[in-house]
């Protein structure tokens, strides 16, 4: 298979109908799937690593047609990894290695011939500037398969740019007013990193964190990002929701959501329950009734209920737990 800029050019166009339907990481799964079809490889792996100035990190990864155990096998050889020290050296182009060349280090052997890998070539998204990029390494095994192309190494290097950048957008994309919305959401992990929705954040919550421009997230975040579920920030006025990934395709990621709390946000999921029943008209002897509670007690939960909220009657509660304001 010939690829070259009709091959690019169709990819992209792909690229721009598919991202409609799609989230960020469906979006990615989907570009690889058909970079590796399109330049006619066995195996690929792919992910968001990081540059450093002795080191290449992979903070989190995903193989293709590969065992299960390749990310953690090549972290076992990182340091002898020919690929890795050829992006240091030049992140800007695509890295190449041959099992039958010149150049070998033990561990790059072992990595070949455990996995069977015969050609790699590795391109990484370019102007991170010290931010997480993505990744794709793509191979070729048998005795003697096809040498890369320069047409082949272009098409990653831009495919690889071109998707990573689409994923960013697509993420993105709701958000672009984010000045006037709640919250935004990010793909992140366990770890406190922002993969992708970093600039939504700090965008949509410039008041809380001026000058935001990392992959790392903020203390409160990264703290809340290692809790699955729901956690109430109230000194900052924020709610955070943690949900795994669908899928299972990257185990270390997660999607987080950030957004202002709303005033039914600071009560408990009791609270919660008793005002909507509350402001659909039930008095507080009807609501220890259904929910099996003392009169006393419903009353008690009804005045915290109105303390937290800064309301003091039921209308105002209703209006409240009905989106509504006063006239």
């Amino acid at each position: 298979m010939s690829v070259g800029i009709s091959t690019f050019s169709h990819f992209i166009n792909e690229l721009r109908e598919t991202s409609h339907g799609l989230d960020s990481l469906s979006l990615i799964d989907w570009g690889v799937a058909r970079l590796v079809e399109h330049m006619d490889v066995d195996a690929a792996w792919c992910g968001w690593a990081e540059i450093r100035p002795t080191e290449v990190l992979v903070h989190a990864s995903c193989a293709n047609n590969l065992p299960e155990d390749y990310s953690e096998f090549w972290r076992t050889i990182c340091t002898e990894d020919l690929l890795a020290k050829a992006v240091l050296e030049r992140p800007e182009s695509v890295a190449t290695y041959t099992r039958t060349g010149i150049l070998q280090t033990d561990g790059m052997v072992a990595l070949a011939d455990r996995y069977h890998l015969t050609r790699m070539a590795t391109a990484m998204e370019q102007n991170r500037h010290g931010r997480l990029a993505f990744f794709l390494s793509v191979y070729r095994g048998g005795r003697s398969p096809k040498p890369w192309t320069a047409g082949e190494t272009e098409f990653l290097a831009c495919g690889v740019d071109h998707l990573a950048a689409a994923a960013r957008t697509l993420h993105r994309g709701p958000l672009e007013t984010a000045a006037e919305r709640t919250g935004v959401e990010l793909v992140a992990d366990g770890s406190g990193r922002a993969f992708i929705g970093g600039a939504a954040l700090s965008a949509a919550f410039a008041d809380l964190w001026p000058g935001f421009d990392t992959d790392d997230l903020p203390g409160v975040l990264k703290t809340a990002a290692g809790c699955p579920g729901r956690t109430v920030i109230e000194d900052m006025g924020l709610v955070v929701e943690v949900k795994p990934l669908r899928g299972g395709r990257f185990p270390d990621m997660c999607n987080l959501s950030v957004r202002r709390a709303g005033p039914l946000d600071v009560l408990t999921a009791r609270e919660v329950e008793i005002a909507r029943e509350i402001s659909l008209g039930a008095s507080h002897k009807l609501v220890a009734r259904d929910l099996g509670i003392s009169p006393a007690t419903a009353r008690n939960h009804i005045q915290s209920i109105y303390r937290k909220t800064g309301v003091d009657n039921r209308v105002a509660l209703a209006r409240l737990v009905m989106g509504t304001t006063a006239p």
